[in-house]
Parts: C-alpha cells; sequence; structure tokens
C-alpha cells in the first residue's frame, strides 16, 4: 500500500533549459527521498526524467506531476507561476513493468518556447511486509530427494499480495525434517516475512529374500531388496511356531521351518522398517547304496536327520513270542537307533514313541558289554541270540529286558522274526501310529479299502480271510 507524503518544505530544484524553456524539478518530502534527473533533447524537444528512489522508498509515474509555468516577477525576484492557460502536461513510463523501488524512466514532450516546465516528484515509502501471514499451499510433504518448493499465499492485515509483489525463496527443503519459505517484498513492498512446513520422513520399501539350505551345508546369507535408505540392516532368526519374542541374531543350524527377520534402523531421512521370510533347513536323504547288502532289513543310527528316500524305519516297541513289534517313523532321528526296511510301506508314521528296544552304542560295541539284558543282533533278516562278537559303528542291536518273559539266555529265543519271514508276509505287527480306524493293509503294507480272500494286516494285526 502506497504511502504518499506531504509536500515538504525543502525542495530540490534541478533547471534545465532548453532553447527559452526551462525544466525545474521539486522532490518531495526531502532530498532524501531520492533524486530525479532531468534531460531534454534539442532536436525533438523530450524531457527524460531518470528517477533513483532512496532506501525504503519507490515513485511510480502517478508519484510525478508536470506543468507549464510562466516568469511573473522581475529579475531581482523572479516570481514563476503558472501560466493562465496552465496545464498539466502528461508524463509516460518507459517501462511500466520496471520495479518502481529501483532506477525508472518517464518521458514527456516540452511546451512551446513561451513555456517553462516545473516538475514535481514525490516519493512514496515502501511498506513493510514483516507483519505479513504466510500460508503454505499443502502438507504432505515426503523425502525424496528432490527439494520441496510448495506455493505460498501472503496477506497484509486482510488483504492478499499479488505474486508479483514478492519473491519467494525456500531454505532446508529437501531432507526430512523443518523447512523454511521465505517472502521478500519486491516493489511498493519491502522487508520479509516466513513460514515454516514439514518434510517427513520416507516409509522403507524393501524386501528380504533366502534360500533355504540342507543340513550340514553352509548357510546361506539372507539379503534385502528395494528401498532400503542408508540404515544398518539386522537379521535375526527364528522357528515359524515360535513367537516374536523368539528372535536371535543366531544363524539357525538344525533341520526346520524359520523366518528370517531383516529390520533396518532409523535414518535422517527415512523411518524404521523391516521384513520376513520363510526358508526351511531340510533334512538329507538317507544314502542306502551300501545299508542292506542284498537283504530286506538293516540297522542304522545316523548322525542327523534324514529323509528316508524310499525306505522305511521303526523303532522296535516289544516282542510279541518270537515276533518282533514295530513303529513306523516318519524320517529317520539323529541318534536313534532304527530298524530300516529297504521297501517303501504305506503305513503313515511318527517320530512320537514310547518304548524303543533297539540300542547303538559309540562306536563298535563288543555284545558281551552289554549287561542290561539279552541281546539280539540282525542277521540274515532277522534276530539272532548272540553273546559275543561287535557290532559295528552306526549300527544297532536289540536289547531284550531281563524282565521280558523269555528273557536271559537260558530261556530266551534263538531267533527273533520280523513279520515272520517264514510265512509270506513282509510286516507282522507294525504299530502304525495316526493311522485310521479299520485301516486295511495288505502283506507288502500297501493300503487297500476292499480286501478279498488272503492274508492281510487290519487295525495292526494280522488277519486272514475266508
Amino acid at each position: 500500500m502506497k504511502k504518499l507524503m506531504t509536500l515538504a518544505a525543502l525542495l530540490l530544484t534541478l533547471t534545465v533549459a532548453n532553447a527559452a524553456n526551462t525544466v525545474t524539478v521539486k522532490v518531495n518530502p526531502n532530498q532524501n527521498a531520492g533524486s530525479v534527473e532531468s534531460s531534454v533533447s534539442e532536436d525533438s524537444g523530450l524531457c527524460t526524467l531518470t528517477v533513483t528512489p532512496a532506501q525504503g522508498y519507490f515513485m511510480t509515474v502517478d508519484g510525478l506531476q508536470a506543468v507549464k509555468v510562466i516568469d511573473a516577477g522581475s529579475a531581482q525576484a523572479p516570481n514563476r507561476v503558472p501560466s493562465l492557460d496552465s496545464e498539466t502536461i502528461a508524463i509516460t513510463a518507459v517501462n511500466a513493468a520496471a520495479d518502481p523501488s529501483g532506477v525508472t524512466t518517464y518521458t514527456f514532450q516540452m511546451p512551446s518556447q513561451e513555456y517553462d516546465v516545473e516538475v514535481t516528484a514525490t516519493f512514496s515509502e515502501r511498506t513493510s511486509i514483516a507483519s505479513a501471514t504466510v500460508t503454505v499451499q499443502g502438507s504432505d510433504f515426503v523425502y525424496d530427494g528432490e527439494e520441496k518448493a510448495p506455493r505460498v499465499t501472503v496477506a497484509l492485515g486482510e488483504v492478499a499480495l499479488d505474486a508479483a509483489n514478492y519473491e519467494v525463496s525456500y531454505a532446508n527443503n529437501i531432507n526430512a525434517g523443518t523447512a523454511t519459505v521465505t517472502v521478500t517484498g519486491k516493489g511498493i513492498y519491502t522487508g520479509t516475512a516466513s513460514a515454516e512446513f514439514t518434510i517427513a520422513k520416507a516409509s522403507l520399501e524393501f524386501s528380504v529374500n533366502i534360500e533355504g539350505w540342507n543340513y550340514g551345508q553352509e548357510a546361506n546369507e539372507p539379503n534385502v531388496e528395494g528401498e532400503t535408505g542408508e540404515g544398518e540392516v539386522v537379521y535375526m532368526y527364528k522357528l515359524q511356531s515360535a513367537g516374536d519374542d523368539a528372535y536371535t541374531i543366531e544363524v539357525p543350524m538344525a533341520v526346520g521351518d524359520y523366518v528370517v527377520r531383516a529390520t533396518i534402523a532409523e535414518t535422517d531421512n527415512y523411518q524404521a522398517g523391516e521384513a520376513t521370510a520363510e526358508f526351511s533347513i531340510s533334512r538329507n536323504t538317507l544314502d542306502v547304496s551300501n545299508m542292506f547288502g542284498g537283504n530286506e532289513w538293516a540297522t542304522y543310527v545316523s548322525e542327523e536327520d534324514l529323509d528316508l528316500g524310499g525306505v522305511s524305519a521303526y523303532v522296535v516297541t516289544g516282542v510279541s513270542g518270537t515276533t518282533v513289534q514295530v513303529q513306523a517313523l516318519e524320517y529317520l532321528p539323529a541318534g536313534v537307533p532304527v530298524l530300516l526296511q529297504n521297501t517303501e510301506v504305506s503305513a503313515e508314521g511318527t517320530n512320537t514313541y514310547k518304548t524303543n528296544l533297539l540300542q547303538a552304542g559309540n562306536g563298535k560295541t563288543n555284545v558281551s558289554s552289554v549287561t542290561d539284558g539279552t541281546v539280539y543282533v540282525l542277521y540274515n533278516d532277522a534276530f539272532v541270540l548272540s553273546n559275543s562278537g561287535v557290532v559295528p559303528a552306526n549300527r544297532a542291536y536289540l536289547v531284550l529286558p531281563s524282565t521280558s518273559a523269555g528273557a536271559g539266555s537260558a530261556g530266551a529265543p534263538r531267533r527273533l522274526t520280523i513279520g515272520g519271514l517264514g510265512d509270506t508276509t513282509g510286516i507282522s505287527s507294525i504299530n502304525a501310529v495316526n493311522g485310521s480306524a479299520n485301516a486295511i493293509f495288505d502283506l507288502q503294507g500297501r493300503r487297500t479299502t476292499v480286501a478279498g480272500k488272503g492274508l492281510y494286516i487290519i487295525n495292526s494285526k494280522k488277519v486272514i480271510l475266508k
């Protein structure tokens, strides 16, 4: 808003002669408000006014007035008064879009020679916008590495200022945090006003990947992909069945199903984030290439959990007469003596059992050193009573407890069959845990729904159907 100043007593007067014409300039409100220089072309009679406002002042064409005057006094007491046909002379701005607080140029045409011209230049004080309200347009600014330069509106009181009246600059407008926008008045306005806006931290968008591996192999390292910022990545692990409080930085080594969690710490420009992925450490498969030696049955003790890979595994849960009772296993557990069958039966297995009469030593075992029962070793697909000899490492032997019926060397049976190999059966008494009621299997262990005449296993008992 222009603040027009009244005429002051002190005038800065500049007189320029143009043949018989002279141009006199009066500066208001005082000579410190600015300066005006005039020049007249002798050829065209065009007068040019060059206006330079002082700091804090401005000039527009509205602040200039030129009138024709005549001399009405004597040489000793000159008195310049408006002419009888006095009229205001039109003044034109050379560049109407020029900054009025800077150097500006104006022109007018000199009248005929009998007239002089008196120019009054009234400078106006520039209006400060220090108290202006700056409003930032928008609020959802999120860090992306680019400058944020939102539009602003500026109001001085209830008056909205045109954008042409101020310049806009920004500071701290790239990184997350508090940014500042500053408006600086120009033209008829001076001073500065500012406002702040917030640039939020960006969220991380990433995934974690890991390939599973087999037990005993070198662990695979996880990796993250996507927008990860610059934060430190920490990997932690747990079993899939465990709660979140079970996470640990220790890389798992045992067979199982796991979760890896990648956590990235908060940084100056990014929020913290996490991602998870599932993976498994799988069992290796039992190598049976040198296991059976042409027989159907073998004993074994594995140093690690193993998948069976086309064979069947059992623990010995008891002895009925001269027949060994067994329970099928789902897989070969580490450190558990088992009985292996060189065929894959369809009985459902579980690794939960109460009793296992098979034993094994650390390395080779001298049979004579076993004192907790009657020892049987596997020979030609049957368990044979033994008082001496050596059981190789990673092989098992059967111990019939001394309290069992028929136990003791004197009364013990000399041979225990696995499913009565003297008959045409491959299985005699398999206790298949989790099997269905009235489940029917043929003598090769294959499950069937229709049983004709013959020998079958029904509810874990051998039945002859006629």
